[in-house]
């Protein structure tokens, strides 16, 4: 805040700004994330004529990165840089592509993308995953299926993020054979499939109802050596209960607690070993699961 006390000083006095004086004080508003004096230093660098570089704009950009509501904020900053001449390179887009990402703006991200590809902007995994994530919280299942396809064209190999919210988006979406597909790719290339990917997968083919392909995915979740986290756990038990399979949705509790997973929180799971243990006759077992949780 001392820079931008002593930028205002100089105004005070007469002394006329150059571009490095308005170029540092942008970046210092925008350090501290005060976006409306990154701005205000902004227009007026511009109103005095001053030469602003890219490393203005993405500051400006960066101090908007993180608020919900600002991302018009940051469409308009990211669009007076291109109408100015400047050509946006990969820091500026992919805080563009954050702000938008963070702000569920997947439309806003896929055209911020568009602009990168026709003005030559060279892209990288971080800008490549933003937007897949973008993707997944605008449940665009279809547009992050498109996007890993052009990322591999385009010789920019995803990683198990990218991966990640493909297969989250087709989740949520509930697209369990394209979930199932992505995860069955990860194995045969770089990235391999973490926790989170066979959450993803496991949720989906238990919301479903795909006990069959659940049972699969325990089972290579285990082979792979990869230690499963109370989701996994509450995902698998709740879809062997859906089939009644209670002995199955037991063990796999118990197999949490022997591991040390912790279960708090995760009803679903109990309620799913409770409702099998009672429809299958097992009315003891039932009050047992209840005392549990």
């Amino acid at each position: 805040m001392q820079v931008l006390g002593i930028y205002t000083a100089m105004g005070l006095c007469g002394i006329r700004p150059t571009a490095v004086s308005g170029g540092v004080a942008v970046a210092a508003a925008a350090g501290v994330r005060q976006w409306p004096l990154a701005l205000a230093q902004l227009h007026q660098s511009r109103r005095s004529s001053l030469g602003l570089s890219i490393v203005d704009y993405t500051a400006n950009l960066r101090a908007c990165d993180g608020k919900q509501l600002h991302w018009m904020r940051m469409l308009s900053i990211f669009l007076d840089m291109v109408d100015r001449g400047l050509r946006p390179d990969v820091v500026a887009c992919g805080a563009a592509l954050s702000g938008c990402e963070k702000s569920r703006q997947w439309r806003c991200a896929l055209g911020l993308l568009g602009e990168m590809r026709a003005r030559l902007a060279e892209g990288n995994l971080i800008t490549l995953n933003s937007l897949a994530s973008a993707c997944e919280k605008g449940l665009q299942w279809n547009h992050a299926l498109r996007l890993l396809r052009d990322a591999r064209d385009g010789g920019l190999g995803p990683d198990a993020v990218t991966f990640n919210a493909a297969i989250s988006a087709c989740s949520t979406c509930q697209r369990w054979p394209e979930s199932l597909g992505l995860l069955r790719e990860m194995p045969q290339g770089s990235p391999r499939p973490d926790v989170v990917s066979f959450n993803a997968v496991i949720t989906s083919c238990e919301r479903g109802l795909r006990w069959e392909r659940t049972a699969t995915l325990w089972r290579d979740l285990r082979v792979s050596s990869t230690r499963p986290s109370a989701i996994t756990f509450g995902a698998a038990a709740s879809a062997a209960g859906s089939v009644l399979l209670w002995e199955g949705v037991a063990a796999l509790l118990e197999g949490a607690r022997l591991g040390g997973v912790s279960l708090s929180g995760r009803s679903h799971a109990l309620n799913a070993e409770a409702s099998a243990c009672d429809r299958g006759g097992a009315w003891e077992a039932a009050l047992g699961c209840l005392g549990r949780g």
